[in-house]
């Protein structure tokens, strides 16, 4: 092949450069008024689109997709197109100022939102056969917050619009999904192991303690793998749905074996509640309802044998910081786990959309973790490639703080590993209430996956998100502007990544914070996430049209006594560990109940006083005296809110793994 022409070295890349908005000076040629400066080419203007492609950060090939006539009215678009060093963000905000300025409309429109998609913009990866390549297409964002601006984003081309559906095959109490109360009736969990206190009860003390726990988890999956819950989330604009797992749902081990870690009692009582196979039926209905409501799955590896950190997620909760992953015997087991993910993944091809390798590793400030996990992503990635093709995404998930370690390291590459993806889960903002104090919240963490996708050869999700921490959620009680958030975070990541996914589809009305998808009815206005995918919606089935009567008894009760005083670890799990937020404390499970029932006692009082409270009873429990008192309710609810906030602030997390032989 002939040689590049030389140019300029290519910029150093700094950290934010993919979006930081610099001084914006292309060749442009507007038809009316010449607003645009003219400047001489750089060395990425001679490049061909091949060429372009091949410098991994330092140019950007920059295409107008036609035909749009209006776009045309605007401006000459060969001047805006080529191979140039402009970045997405200036270029999108700099096309939607001059097209605004000759549109001279409500940039809302949908005929301006629509013009400005044709413009487009691609990255290469500088990895020769590697074909997949970073690319956006300019957008209208408008802010639904003061000062209700609008402006010209990127956003991504192919964008993931996600929705995680946790809670199910790995149940978390906290969630309070249907059939919570039933699976963990009776079931205490151990204070502490080691030391380190346990926050929360966990589906393998359900295996060690119910004789019947087969059953309870049939009923329990049974009760909350429904396909209105698919048509949902597509009619919304959801296209992929990221379904945790844990290794007991995959394989089964030989003999009496356990994996690595404290209380192997537990874990054995984990993989016992019944054979991998058996869960099998309940996964192959997740891929028959995705690929029918038109979504792809995701499946994620959320227990890991051993516990990756210590969170009842895993499956088994250790205590608090105690996590035993990271030992062979252990790793041997989880990469037997994703051989079997691979296969089901191969087995629905047409509707799966990836694999996720681990789900949030132990944060720590030990490296020697990252090289055990950097170990165990090489195995695992190596063993799902017996089954996928190169370009069926794996996800290697990893925190933010990590994201710079891993693009030194430049661990993976396309012949040998395929289409690696990495990922990251944002929980950010908690405890605050002021919008814009919420948003600045995100940034940091937003610069530094912005800095990986960028500026490293590697693609990258949010496969969690999440719009908690600022309330309760209940409509007409807490005051946050939910959608606004979630239409400033959503684009936001989009801009920096391939997309994302919320952390969760549903939970309880006493969790409803952790469920907007379901319940996108939160604090001022609902959620109205078609708007934020910018997608048109389609017609939903009122919640609970195909709702049996176990499921309609189970919402009974889950707002029984015997539930209620359960709460007290609903929430558990985790506590303070970065990105766990959203297992919280107990005194915000109780935050949470008696704002609702606050809430609901103060509108029946105001109909027509307790007469109606004893019409729902059956959805929270005994009134009590709760009809003619509900400001003692209201102020009982401020007070468990100071106290979760001490709890929050006074909370301190230590991280020292407790390594054991094979």
């Amino acid at each position: 092949a002939p040689p590049l022409p030389l140019s300029p070295p290519p910029r150093k890349p700094s950290m934010g450069s993919c979006h930081t908005v610099h001084q914006f000076v292309p060749a442009v040629l507007l038809v009316g008024v010449n607003v645009l400066h003219t400047v001489a080419s750089t060395g990425c203007a001679d490049y061909t689109e091949s060429e372009c492609l091949s410098h991994a950060t330092s140019c950007r090939w920059f295409s107008y997709r036609p035909t749009c006539e209006l776009c045309e009215s605007w401006l000459n678009v060969t001047t805006v197109t080529g191979c140039r060093e402009w970045t997405p963000l200036e270029y999108c905000q700099r096309m939607f100022q001059e097209a605004q300025r000759e549109w001279g409309k409500d940039p809302a429109q949908d005929e301006f939102k629509k013009a400005l998609r044709h413009f487009q913009v691609s990255q290469g990866n500088g990895e020769p056969g590697n074909p997949h390549r970073k690319s956006w297409k300019c957008s209208v964002w408008c802010d639904e917050s003061v000062p209700f601006n609008c402006e010209g984003q990127p956003r991504a081309s192919d964008e993931m619009k996600g929705v995680n559906y946790g809670g199910r095959f790995v149940p978390e109490r906290y969630l309070g999904l249907p059939g919570t109360f039933n699976l963990f009736d009776g079931v205490e969990h151990p204070e502490n192991i080691l030391g380190r206190p346990v926050g929360s009860v966990s589906l393998c003390d359900v295996g060690q303690q119910v004789p019947e726990a087969a059953e309870r988890v049939s009923t329990f999956l049974d009760l909350n793998i429904k396909e209105e819950h698919f048509e949902r989330m597509a009619g919304l604009g959801f296209n992929v749905v990221r379904v945790p797992l844990g290794y007991w749902n995959l394989i089964d081990l030989p003999g009496n074996s356990t994996p690595n870690g404290l209380t192997p009692d537990r874990w054995f009582a984990l993989q016992s509640i019944m054979p991998a196979e058996g869960y099998l039926k309940w996964i192959d209905r997740v891929f028959a309802y995705a690929e029918r409501a038109g979504m792809r799955v995701l499946l994620d590896f959320h227990g890991a044998p051993g516990a990756q950190t210590g969170n009842a997620f895993t499956g088994c909760d250790q205590g608090k910081g105690n996590y035993h992953f990271d030992t062979p015997w252990n790793k041997k087991l989880a990469v037997r786990s994703v051989d079997k993910m691979a296969q089901l993944c191969q087995a629905h091809s047409k509707s799966c959309y990836g694999i996720e390798l681990l789900n949030e590793p132990a944060f720590g400030n030990d490296e020697s973790l990252r090289q055990f996990l950097k170990e165990y992503y090489h195995e695992a990635i190596q063993a799902a490639r017996q089954h996928l093709h190169p370009d069926v995404p794996l996800v290697v998930m990893d925190w933010t703080k990590w994201l710079p370690w891993w693009k030194n390291q430049n661990v993976f590459n396309y012949r040998d590993h395929g289409r690696v993806v990495f990922s990251t889960h944002l929980y950010d903002g908690f405890g605050v209430e002021h919008q814009s104090v919420v948003r600045q919240a995100f940034q940091a963490d937003l610069s530094a996956v912005e800095d990986f996708y960028c500026n490293s050869k590697h693609e990258v999700i949010v496969s969690e998100y999440s719009l908690s921490g600022h309330g309760n959620g209940n409509p007409g009680v807490d005051p946050f502007d939910y959608h606004s958030l979630a239409n400033w975070l959503v684009p936001q990541i989009s801009q920096r990544s391939l997309g994302s996914a919320v952390w969760n589809y549903d939970a309880a009305i006493f969790s409803r914070i952790w469920g907007p998808v379901a319940h996108d009815n939160l604090g001022v206005r609902p959620v109205n996430w078609a708007k934020i995918f910018d997608v048109p919606p389609l017609p939903l089935k009122p919640l609970g049209t195909n709702r049996t009567k176990e499921d309609k008894r189970d919402y009974h009760l889950r707002g029984s006594d015997g539930f209620l005083e359960q709460l007290q670890d609903a929430v558990g799990g985790g506590q303070g560990q970065p990105g766990s937020s959203r297992r919280g404390t107990s005194a915000l499970a109780l935050v949470a109940f008696f704002s609702l029932v606050a809430s609901l006692a103060l509108h029946l009082r105001q109909r027509s006083g307790s007469s109606k409270c004893r019409e729902v009873q059956a959805e929270i429990g005994d009134c009590g005296d709760s009809c003619s008192s509900a400001t003692e309710l209201s102020s009982l609810s401020s007070s468990m809110s100071s106290k979760a906030e001490e709890e929050k602030t006074s909370s301190e997390v230590s991280y020292s793994p407790l390594l054991l032989g094979a």
